[in-house]
């Protein structure tokens, strides 16, 4: 089993040529079943690598002169697209591809409608009982009334929003 690990080594000053300069290091370790390897690399800012050990050896490597160091690259500007108005009923591909979809949706819904008999069911209860209560917020009694089905919310008073007072019923609780 391979484990390799990266380590901040921090800025230090390091003499390349005549120049001495801020360079940075990172120490990469990869430990296996046999030996672990660690290597310590310096880099400039830019990142060219200056010196690599690697501990243990006798062996460092260091660079002897100093690079020509490369400039940050300027980022092109983002270029700037006008927004135009997609008038997709006009423009004939856009309007086959809606078409398509629009039949791969009916088809993929009508084939979901064959397979689960129960749905219509479910939606024929919804329509009557929306019909009985007549709530004032069709959005929330529907979040109510199809809530009540789902393993996720927590069991309360059912159609709560479509509660009309009774003179058949007790208030008082």
């Amino acid at each position: 089993m391979l484990c390799v690990l990266q380590r901040d080594l921090g800025c230090q000053p390091q003499l390349i040529g005549k120049d001495t300069v801020e360079v940075h290091g990172i120490e990469r370790a990869i430990h296996s079943d046999d030996l672990p390897i660690t290597w310590q690399c310096y880099f400039l800012p830019d990142g060219h690598l200056t010196s690599r050990v690697q501990v243990g050896s006798p062996v460092t490597m260091k660079i002897t002169q100093m690079p020509i160091l490369s400039e940050p690259e300027e980022e092109d500007p983002k270029p700037v697209f006008e927004k135009k108005p997609l008038n997709w009923e006009e423009d004939a591909q856009l309007y086959s591809q809606f078409l398509e979809r629009k039949e791969e949706l009916l088809s993929d819904h009508e084939t979901y409608l064959r397979r689960h008999p129960e749905l219509k069911a479910l939606l024929g209860d919804f329509m009557q009982f929306l019909l009985l209560r007549k709530p004032e917020d069709v959005v929330t009694f529907a979040a109510e009334f199809f809530g009540s089905f789902s393993s996720a919310q927590e069991r309360s008073e059912t159609f709560r929003s479509s509660v009309i007072s009774s003179p058949f019923r007790d208030e008082s609780k």
